[in-house]
Formats: C-alpha cells, structure tokens, sequence
C-alpha cells in the first residue's frame, strides 16, 4: 500500500524549535537533524507498521542519532505525524 504522510503544525512547529537549538549549538548540526528527520519519516512513509502501537493507536519512531521520537497515526492510507519530542519529556505534558 501507498502511504500519504502529513505533518501536523504543532509537529512542524516541534521540528523548526529543535532545528534551531541544534544550530545554536553547532553550525549544521540543526541540518544534520532536519535529515535524520526526512530520513526517518521517510522509513515510516514506507513501512507504517514496523512501529509499534504505544498508546491511542499512536505508533512512534525513535530517532537513533538524537534523542527525538516521531509520533504518528495511520488513518486509512494516510500517516499523520502529531509530534516530535525529545525522548526526555515528560509524557504527561504532551497536549495530545
């Protein structure tokens, strides 16, 4: 099956504060990020359910150089991606 992927604002959001961190603090570390971003929505584009279910029919993909998860729905042949979190955060404080 043919995937869709969609970003949500929030995520996008989640994504441009981290990309802006790791830029403050090393030139082209925030490019570095925004890849291995690409690169793992990329893997869930393709293979959705790889990841496994971890609450509310949220699957999440870890990122394995930076400590961030991608959170994500599969709703028919559409993926849509609720939030990008660094894996330290309480997950209580997610307003999702």
């Amino acid at each position: 099956m043919i995937y869709s992927l969609s970003v949500t604002k929030v995520a996008k959001h989640e994504i441009t504060e981290a990309f802006l961190w790791y830029e403050k603090k090393q030139d082209n570390l925030g490019f570095r990020f925004e890849e291995h971003i690409s690169d793992l929505m990329e893997n869930i584009r393709n293979n959705p359910h790889i990841f496994q279910i971890r609450y509310r029919d949220v699957r999440i993909a870890f990122l394995k150089k930076f400590p961030y998860s991608i959170h994500f729905k599969i709703t028919g042949n559409s993926i849509i991606v609720i939030g990008v979190y660094h894996t330290s955060q309480n997950p209580k404080n997610w307003n999702r």
